[in-house]
């Protein structure tokens, strides 16, 4: 593919093949292969402040950077590889966002199911920003705020392997949230947050 694009590349930056003007998407991959390091990392750092503008004056609605999804008023971007709570969450702040502390817990389970059906599976368990930082029982969003009782699977929190101090989604039950030790791997899910 990359010998392809240099061969696009240089038959453009030459004379033309024909006499019909080049596409713009091409002109547009053209104009991207020639930027340097310092403009593609400029730029990058460019598309999430677009994305905000446009989530404040568009009409259309809010809108996510990629890879983010919209659910609702949130962008969550879930990981396909597994992990551990803390790499997931290194992961999520380097794509300015940090673990999922999301405000509609239940929209998040319409999020999942609708990926388990694409991948084909049957069950999710992902990571979210939720642990017991102090380990004493007092479970927290990584946002500051209070865990819904509610929300926890059938006897959890219950610290069953005697290190699970980091939580977690299970899509396939209706109360979702579980306890999960915090090296174990598993997927997680990114929000975004953006920059103020």
């Amino acid at each position: 593919m990359y010998s392809l694009l240099l061969l696009v590349v240089v038959v453009v930056a030459g004379q033309p093949v024909s006499e019909k003007p080049a596409s713009p998407l091409l002109r547009s991959a053209v104009s991207a292969s020639q930027l340097t390091l310092p403009h593609q990392t400029r730029t990058r750092r460019q598309l999430p402040s677009t994305a905000t503008r446009q989530h404040d004056h568009s009409p259309q609605g809010p809108t996510c950077p990629y890879p983010y999804t919209l659910v609702l008023d949130e962008c969550f971007y879930l990981s396909p590889h597994k992990v551990s709570w803390e790499a997931g969450r290194r992961h999520c702040k380097g794509m300015m966002g940090d673990l999922a502390t999301p405000k509609h817990l239940y929209t998040i389970r319409s999020f999942l199911l609708d990926v388990a059906k694409v991948e084909g599976v049957e069950q999710l368990f992902v990571f979210v920003g939720l642990r017991d930082e102090r380990r004493d029982g007092s479970w927290k969003w990584v946002d500051g705020l209070p865990v819904n009782a509610a929300d926890w699977g059938p006897g959890e929190p219950n610290n069953g392997k005697g290190d699970e101090f980091c939580g977690e989604i299970r899509m396939h039950f209706d109360r979702m949230l579980n306890d999960q030790s915090c090296p174990f791997l598993n997927r997680f899910l990114c929000q975004y947050h953006p920059p103020n």
